[in-house]
């Protein structure tokens, strides 16, 4: 089924053989790319239509999932932006679908392994880099996740439904942290120019916020007269959480000063099932292995593509919750994604599927957000506090174990601890991983390359790293493909 409305050069085209879980894939426009490479590659951009059961038990991790309205076949609707990458002739691809999991909405995977710069716009990536993932024949697919990155259009999110709970009830507590680096009147409750939640105006007598100058100094909590919430007038801070009236910032007598963490504790009674997001992944990247996806093209290509998920600092967090939480199993038990490049995800994983989740929040610009919980590792271990067992891949079935990269630089060893993926809780004995992982430290790099060569002034005392692993990442790339396809 073909429905023709003129969007630029293309036609909006329905799909019309899809899995149940991937109801409607809406293209926007289909167009050439530039590039070097021998291969020709178009992008495919658009939206996918989804919709899940909330009886089904593979959707049982999904937070609040049962809280969501239901459509007329009883199911919970959602949808998510959507690139994809791929060769003009499909006989002249490797038959390799790279799952690029966005970080921030950004695009990941050609900055990586194709030296790309300039890879974020509206249109999608303006530039290839060296073409490196294009002369190996790789499609990309990017699937939008995070319902709350800012509005930006060169960024790709997920559109999740909003839970509104009765606001006369105790709904829970969102925390937001931040700091100042120059003195401002005002302060929104998101972070780094992402979505707020609102707040409670009936319960916002239960709210806090405390000061200190250090993460590890005792926090001094505030007088409730020194300061306010206000509505965030900020266009760019608008978003599905909030209505014309919300109070999603807040003011202090003074203003807010640099050299202090100041952390707002608040209730709210509005969230949204951000675990969706984590789903699109799961079966946007099903349904397009195995060519469901305006089928005419993949006429001359019926093998599934093998898949491997690429995902670097909060988006390789993304790949560790993604997999703790069971999203590799399909609605029909099927594995999804065969291998993972898990890039800076250290020992962490994040708040990608909770009420109130803020998944932009990082590991050392904010302070005790759900990232660095137990477990650390693939294999199982023990909790030595509780005594808890468990691991990552517990889950699945051995059988079903995807084969998996994990990689850091050195800076997850001195910032948060990567050696815990290795070692026991305490850190006290070595662990093996698993026989389907295998574990890379990239010594001596910190944690994104540095591209500042200006050795004069002042700057010569704040000089990056500038060693590029990159490189490795291309090793590790050819490595996972040859594991997951010929078993080397």
């Amino acid at each position: 089924m073909v429905r023709l409305f003129l969007v630029f050069i293309s036609p909006f085209l329905f799909v019309n053989c899809l899995q149940a879980e991937l109801t409607d894939v809406e293209v926007s426009t289909i167009h050439r790319i530039d590039s070097n490479s021998e291969i020709q590659y178009e992008l495919v951009k658009g939206r996918l239509l989804f919709e899940v059961d909330p009886d089904n038990s593979y959707n049982q991790y999904i937070v609040d999932l049962y809280l969501a309205p239901l459509n007329n076949n009883g199911r919970v609707s959602f949808a998510a932006d959507f690139e994809l990458l791929r060769p003009m002739n499909p006989n002249e691809g490797n038959n390799i679908l790279i799952a690029d999991i966005l970080n921030r909405g950004s695009r990941r995977a050609i900055r990586y392994f194709n030296f790309a710069t300039n890879y974020d716009s509206p249109d999608g990536p303006t530039n290839l880099g060296d073409d490196y993932l294009m002369e190996h024949g790789y499609s990309i697919l990017s699937i939008g996740w995070q319902f709350d990155v800012p509005n930006n259009p060169a960024l790709l999110r997920s559109y999740v439904p909003v839970i509104e709970m009765d606001p006369t009830q105790d709904n829970g507590l969102v925390r937001s942290d931040f700091f100042v680096t120059e003195s401002t009147s005002s302060h929104t409750l998101g972070d780094r120019g992402h979505f707020a939640y609102p707040v409670n105006s009936l319960f916002a007598d239960q709210a806090t916020m405390t000061i200190r100058e250090l993460y590890s100094n005792e926090k001094t909590t505030l007088p409730s007269d020194q300061w306010s919430f206000i509505e965030d007038n900020d266009e760019t801070a608008n978003s599905i959480l909030s209505n014309e009236g919300d109070l999603n910032a807040v003011v202090i007598n003074g203003g807010f000063q640099p050299g202090f963490v100041y952390e707002v504790s608040y209730p709210s009674h509005r969230s949204a099932v951000a675990g969706l997001g984590l789903a699109a992944i799961r079966d946007g990247v099903q349904a397009i292995k195995n060519h469901l996806y305006i089928e005419e093209y993949f006429d001359n290509t019926p093998e599934p593509m093998k898949v491997i998920a690429f995902g670097d600092s909060q988006s390789g967090r993304t790949l560790r919750t993604f997999l703790y939480d069971g999203f590799n199993y399909s609605e029909t038990g099927e594995v999804v994604i065969e291998g993972f490049m898990i890039h800076l995800g250290s020992n962490a994983r994040g708040g990608f599927n909770q009420r109130f989740t803020q998944a932009s929040r990082a590991v050392d610009r904010n302070y005790d957000y759900p990232a660095e919980v137990f477990p650390f590792s693939d294999n199982f271990s023990t909790n030595h506090i509780n005594g808890q067992v468990d691991g990552l891949l517990s889950k699945y079935e051995a059988s079903d174990y995807p084969k998996i990269f994990f990689s850091n630089s050195a800076t997850e060893y001195w910032r948060s601890p990567a050696y815990l993926i290795h070692t026991s809780s305490d850190g006290e004995i070595d662990l093996m991983p698993l026989a389907s992982s295998r574990i890379f430290q990239f010594s001596g790099t910190q944690h994104v390359p540095s591209n500042n060569f200006n050795w004069s002034g002042d700057q010569r005392f704040s000089i990056g790293n500038n060693a590029k692993y990159q490189w490795f990442l291309r090793a590790l790339l050819q490595a996972m493909n040859e594991w997951i396809t010929l078993e080397i």
